[in-house]
């Protein structure tokens, strides 16, 4: 599932969650270098999402996860998820919209949001990304201007960006993930399909 940003109160975290992301992009042909850490004090971005029933046998929360704790190592940003109650997460969605009260990140599924994604827009629950995207994240830049499929999945009719895409489209992340966990993952994503992570949650 993408990620999404609401209009936050200033744009640092927009932009370091813009470059954060970005390292788990796959190298393109010229990739930006990306100094580490991306920020010069530690930073924590709230990030709303849905917890897999599978990954909650094992895990309170997504920042457990050996990826998050070694992206906070590296870039000096934490991540604080915050996870609805699992069987109560559209209705734990919904107070969230009516509530006024957004964290950084809102990962969700924005059929659920009446209007969808435009509408979210409007209602400025959501920021657009196309500049952000643009100057921010330029392999992701990169990447999207070179697979417009994609671009397309995560844009509204109008061209305007809306989430980053969740993607697995090269096998050499997979075999180092597998090797790692003893599990395999899916081969690609983006958008609207879910990707296995390691230890069986989806996103």
């Amino acid at each position: 599932m993408p990620a999404h940003f609401h209009r936050p109160p200033r744009l640092l975290p927009v932009t370091a969650l813009a470059a954060m992301l970005a390292l788990w992009l796959p190298a393109q042909a010229a990739p930006e270098p990306i100094a580490l850490p991306i920020v010069r004090q530690p930073l924590t971005l709230s990030w709303y999402a849905n917890l897999h029933p599978s990954a909650a046998t094992s895990l309170h929360d997504l920042s457990e996860q050996t990826a998050y704790r070694e992206l906070a190592e590296r870039t000096g940003i934490r991540v604080a998820f915050q996870h609805p109650p699992i069987g109560g997460e559209k209705e734990r969605f919904k107070l969230l919209v009516v509530s006024g009260k957004y964290p950084d990140v809102v990962e969700a599924d924005w059929a659920d949001y009446p209007g969808g994604p435009a509408k979210a827009l409007k209602d400025g629950m959501i920021v657009p990304l196309n500049a952000l995207i643009a100057h921010h994240a330029p392999n992701l830049s990169a990447l999207l201007d070179a697979n417009p499929d994609i671009r397309r999945q995560i844009s509204t009719d109008d061209g305007t960006i809306y989430c980053f895409p969740m993607l697995y489209i090269d096998p050499r992340v997979r075999n180092v993930w597998g090797r790692r966990s003893g599990r395999t993952g899916s081969t690609s994503s983006a958008c609207a399909s879910r990707p296995r992570w390691p230890n069986g949650t989806r996103c």
